[in-house]
């Protein structure tokens, strides 16, 4: 099967630069979407089956995540976890992440109870951005079986002595698995 192509001369990848523009100076990514985002607002920053996003759009999302995540506390040095599948949140919750010149750890979404529990602990993640369910696997679940304190919290903030840096537990994507969402979790809807 052939590829479906995305930009105007049929290349899947990077976009063209506009006539008498120099490519953007930008020194982070962040920086690199905005820049192109002014540049090229309506070219394609994400496409998969069922979304896409232009640059405008990509970079819109992230400047609103990243103020979501502002006000739960994110500033510069906060560490920041994501446990996602290649899907859009996962994309605008790291160039969110990234507008505060921070660590982001990257989790891999085949991991168990047991990885996740060495994963946190060896990242000293303060934000945990994770879906509820990747393929089969419910994440929830999997956190529940050595975090069942964050589903007793009487505040979105986790107080977790095996963890002590972590805090927040922010609910991305929209496939809920069967695990009731934590009481310490902050559930992102775009």
């Amino acid at each position: 099967m052939k590829p479906v192509p995305i930009s105007s001369n049929n290349i899947v990848g990077p976009i063209e630069w506009l006539p008498n523009n120099l490519p953007p100076k930008s020194q982070t990514l962040p920086e690199l979407l905005e820049d192109v985002a002014d540049l090229q607002p309506n070219s394609p920053a994400l496409v998969s089956a069922e979304k896409r996003l232009t640059y405008k759009e990509l970079a819109d999302k992230a400047k609103v995540f990243a103020a979501g995540l502002q006000e739960i506390g994110v500033k510069p040095g906060t560490r920041i976890a994501i446990l996602a599948p290649n899907i859009e949140e996962w994309v605008v919750s790291a160039f969110a992440a990234l507008r505060f010149g921070t660590e982001v750890e990257l989790f891999n979404t085949w991991a168990l109870a047991w990885d996740l529990e060495y994963l946190l602990s060896a990242s000293k993640a303060e934000i945990l951005i994770t879906v509820p369910k990747v393929r089969s696997t419910d994440i929830l679940s999997e956190l529940n079986k050595f975090m069942p304190e964050i589903w007793k919290s009487n505040s979105n903030t986790i107080n977790s002595e095996k963890y002590p840096n972590l805090k927040k537990l922010v609910i991305i994507g929209n496939d809920l698995g069967a695990t009731e969402l934590p009481s310490a979790s902050i559930n992102y809807e775009q």
